[in-house]
């Protein structure tokens, strides 16, 4: 997850996940929960994230989709999909601002997850 810095294990589909982030000039630091809903391994896993920033002054919530399909012995495709809610200081942004930071953030975020699988295959 983009911007996480520390990740705490509730339970076998429960975590808390502390992230940095910033839109603009706007910096907050969320306590999220993120919460396994369904998981079909490898192929697919929903989860909800939500919480709040420290102060209270933004809060989020998010469905967030992965599915992985195999297009031949060595490729595979990602697709994911994220319903995301955000309300307070970061909401009052503007969609298009959020749009891009969202965009943005999901690149991070693929960019991350092919490193990850790169590193397990070679030490395989």
């Amino acid at each position: 997850m983009p911007g996480c810095y520390k990740l705490e294990i509730l339970g076998p589909t429960l975590y808390r996940v502390h992230v940095r982030t910033s839109v603009g000039l706007v910096k907050a630091k969320f306590k999220l929960i993120v919460e396994t809903t369904q998981a079909t391994p490898p192929e697919e896993i929903v989860t909800i994230t939500q919480g709040e920033a420290g102060t209270k002054a933004s809060r989020v919530r998010a469905e967030s989709t992965m599915r992985l399909v195999a297009i031949d012995a060595q490729n595979t495709q990602l697709h994911y999909t994220t319903d995301v809610s955000v309300a307070g200081t970061f909401g009052m942004f503007g969609l298009g601002f959020m749009r891009k930071k969202a965009k943005a953030l999901g690149q991070e975020f693929i960019q991350n997850f092919a490193k990850k699988i790169e590193v397990q295959e070679n030490q395989e």
